[in-house]
């Protein structure tokens, strides 16, 4: 799936064109060599047909893999700011976040679905079920699932800003520029319009991403040369 996507997958959702400005194009090619992620070449989807929203992605694997960058992100944002969101997405392949999102979602299923069963043999006892499958036993299966996705949500998502913010630090590392991270993070807030600071409780809960101003007080502090 990861080898086909941007030639059978993408195609279905976004009209791409190869990038026209030779000079970005070899600048984010050189980029993503410096990253140890070569790509075949830059393309751009015409995300303006769908919203306002921008973003890049490096799509596809060995021969298929290709840069994508929205239409909108080559609209508002300087080559510096382009370069540093290109940069993050790099870092999600050199850090292998696909294989270490599909090993620690592997890990958890396993895990959750050994928990239910033993809630289920439990609830057999409690409620004096004929057994797992009794129909009267769906209310007690109902309130598992929803306990145990309670205690999977923020681990989930706790992992998942754990590696977002390996990528921001990986952005930082490879170009150099944290003040055109910060200027691509404030662009990113009024085009998508994110939330900038939830609470604390809110982002363990819900979100996959650090919160953009956490995300923003990090590249600040290095640039102000504090680790």
């Amino acid at each position: 799936m990861a080898a086909v996507l941007p030639v059978w997958i993408v195609p279905l959702f976004y009209r791409l064109t190869p990038l026209a400005d030779s000079g970005l194009r070899d600048r984010l090619l050189a980029l993503a060599r410096r990253a140890g992620v070569a790509a075949i070449g830059v393309f751009v989807a015409d995300q303006s047909r769908k919203s306002r929203t921008a973003n890049a992605a490096v799509v596809g694997l060995g021969r298929t893999r290709r840069i994508i960058l929205f239409d909108t992100l080559l609209a508002q944002f300087s080559p510096d700011e382009i370069e540093s969101v290109l940069a993050h997405e790099l870092g999600h392949h050199a850090h292998g976040d696909m294989r270490r999102g599909l090993l620690a979602s592997g890990v958890l299923t396993i895990l959750t679905t050994w928990l239910a069963a033993r809630a289920l043999d439990a609830g057999v006892a409690w409620l004096e079920l004929s057994g797992p499958a009794d129909p009267a036993g769906l209310p007690w299966l109902a309130l598992v699932a929803l306990a145990l996705g309670l205690i999977q949500l923020p681990v989930t998502n706790g992992f998942s800003r754990w590696i977002e913010r390996q990528a921001d630090d990986f952005a930082l590392a490879t170009t150099g520029n944290a003040a055109a991270f910060v200027g691509a993070m404030e662009r990113l807030a009024g085009l998508n319009l994110a939330e900038r600071k939830p609470s604390r409780l809110k982002e363990i809960f819900l979100y996959s991403h650090p919160a953009l101003d956490r995300r923003i007080e990090r590249a600040e502090r290095v640039r102000g040369g504090v680790a």
